[in-house]
């Protein structure tokens, strides 16, 4: 028999405000994004995550701990995310997000 490949897809990304590496998830099927927004009310239990996605359940905790909080790519540690759509500037000092396009420049 074949086992089944692990069908959640995700990358950890930083956090630079706890110092801790988060699962962010990506490219999922409709019916796992279905899940995914469940587990964002915050009352399915980290070990059930863990369970279900393969992750640690320190894993599980650190995604539960950072929903809805923009998380930092390495090499961002020092910038803040976009006022339009809160993903990461590529500096500090940025005036135009190259994910969005939102621009304020002086």
């Amino acid at each position: 028999m074949e086992t089944e490949r692990n069908k959640w897809i995700y990358d950890l990304l930083f956090c630079g405000e706890c110092g801790i590496h988060v699962p962010v998830f990506h490219d999922l099927a409709p019916s796992d994004q279905m899940k995914v927004d469940e587990w964002s009310l915050g009352k399915t239990p980290s070990t059930q995550i863990a369970m279900e996605t393969g992750l640690s359940e320190q894993q599980a905790k650190s995604w539960k701990l950072h929903l809805n909080k923009p998380v930092q790519r390495k090499g961002q540690m020092n910038s803040s995310p976009c006022p339009e759509c809160g993903r990461w500037l590529r500096t500090n000092s940025s005036k135009q997000c190259f994910h969005c396009g939102h621009k304020w420049h002086d």
